[in-house]
């Protein structure tokens, strides 16, 4: 391939040209194109499967603040909706995918709207190609492999042919809850669901499936109730829209987490119905021991874990002045804020979350072979990169394939993504033209609160001699401590 004979820099300005699905195409090509267009796709983090009605079914990539772009879309051939597509002709480029052993030769044409790529297949692969698909991307840009998926429910005929996804959100025209039951039964979502889909009549079952997800956002009314909360397995839920709630609800929620129930929450936020009568406090403090703030049993501002950002008019994290309850099964606290227009729940399992990673938002450390004082940013958990003997440059200049090794500046980079951590080596050395290369072991050394460590140790080679052409390595993903 001609393009590699450029030099790398002059390569690397070129690909930063390419879009997205020519690089994704481009790093299909071979190994060594893989490394090229990883280096190139910087800030991509996860894939993201939209199926809905009107825009078909679209592969999107999203970065880490959130916002997604599209790559391709992925089709049948006898799909209703795409007519306005071109159509397939024997000349049109084929490519092959596999999935499970499964070997789908699809073709290849553009849409005419915006000259995306469309892949199409047989209608018998039309349930295991969205899934063939996100892996290759995942491989190509060294992604990781989360499923995550925006999903209308009239569109369940499409649905990937997978029981198990980590992200979900409902969106779309309102369904009956026996048909979403239905769905909840074969697909479990094990990390984030949320619903912004409105139920048409019917009520969800109390003990549904969807009631497992470890974090639950819904703004539609009619879904979730207290009692569904009783049932709740997950670690945080966020109910908006305004909830029609009554006292009693309240205090049987209460007991229930007092009798053990809610085994694995960490907090619960619902918004109440504005037009329904206020909460009656005096009877809610009636049934329960509440006790005030204790300083020495538990910190005074709760940590927010839900994954989904939520807005409230007060600072509903400061529980100076709320109520506490203890359970005498596990002796856990957890705090109960009742507002006008809302229901708080913080269930403290650790009662001093602030110990450790509350920390300024900048922190110095002293370079110890030059003296002088740098400036970084405090990460959410402890973590120690080992370079021995690397000395971070404080001054520019360009380095030659003769320096040694210890004196080229590095960058540690830490991706969360739930319960793992994504660890990148990066070589922040400047752009040259003169090939150098690097090889050196590294060790990575993760430190939880309580003393528990993980190490990795992993070869790394930089460098753009030798056809390397890359200045990152991913030493690994770990589970967080």
């Amino acid at each position: 391939m001609k393009l590699f004979e450029f030099p790398f820099v002059p390569l690397k300005q070129i690909l930063n040209l390419f879009q997205n699905h020519e690089l994704y195409f481009l790093g299909l090509c071979s190994k060594r194109s893989r490394i090229i267009v990883q280096q190139t796709m910087k800030k991509v983090w996860r894939t993201i499967m939209s199926l809905n009605e009107f825009n078909s079914n679209r592969m999107l990539l999203q970065k880490m603040n959130g916002i997604a772009d599209e790559l391709l879309m992925w089709t049948n051939y006898d799909h209703p909706f795409n007519h306005d597509l071109h159509p397939i002709e024997f000349r049109n480029q084929s490519i092959i995918y596999c999935y499970e052993g499964t070997n789908i030769e699809c073709r290849i044409s553009q849409n005419p709207t915006d000259g995306s790529p469309v892949i199409w297949c047989d209608n018998k692969h039309k349930n295991i190609l969205p899934l063939a698909i996100h892996y290759s991307i995942c491989q190509v840009f060294n992604l990781i492999d989360t499923i995550q998926i925006i999903f209308e429910l009239s569109e369940r005929a499409d649905f990937p042919e997978i029981n198990r996804i980590d992200n979900l959100r409902l969106i779309g025209s309102p369904m009956q809850a026996d048909e979403y039951d239905e769905f909840f039964e074969k697909v479990q979502v094990s990390n984030h669901l949320k619903i912004s889909s409105p139920l048409e009549r019917g009520v969800i079952k109390e003990d549904s499936m969807l009631l497992s997800t470890n974090h639950l956002i819904c703004n539609q009314i009619d879904w979730i109730t207290m009692r569904h909360l009783m049932n709740f397995k997950g670690k945080t839920a966020i109910i908006t829209g305004g909830l029609h709630v009554r006292t009693q609800e309240i205090i049987d929620f209460l007991n229930n987490w007092m009798n053990g129930g809610n085994e694995n929450l960490e907090m619960i936020i619902v918004t109440l119905n504005s037009s329904v009568p206020n909460i009656d406090l005096s009877s809610i403090q009636e049934n329960f021991n509440f006790k005030s703030w204790n300083p020495k049993k538990r910190g005074g501002r709760f940590k927010y874990t839900a994954i989904h950002a939520y807005s409230h008019k007060t600072d509903l994290l400061d529980c100076t002045n709320a109520m506490d309850l203890e359970r005498k099964t596990d002796n856990k606290l957890a705090t109960v804020k009742i507002e006008k227009d809302s229901f708080i729940f913080f269930v403290w399992n650790d009662p001093f979350p602030d110990s450790m990673d509350t920390i300024s938002d900048m922190q110095q450390i002293v370079n110890p072979f030059t003296g002088k004082k740098r400036e970084y940013h405090a990460y959410e958990f402890a973590i120690k990169c080992v370079l021995d003997n690397v000395d971070i440059l404080e001054t520019e200049g360009i380095h030659t394939d003769k320096e040694n090794h210890f004196d080229i500046p590095w960058k540690l980079e830490i991706l969360r993504d739930g319960d793992f951590l994504s660890i990148y080596l990066d070589c922040v050395k400047l752009n040259c033209e003169d090939p150098w290369e690097v090889t050196t072991e590294t060790t990575v050394q993760v430190l939880s609160k309580n003393g528990d460590l993980q190490t990795m140790k992993k070869i790394c080679q930089f460098g753009n001699a030798n056809s390397i052409f890359t200045s990152e390595i991913d030493i690994g993903i770990i589970r967080r401590l």
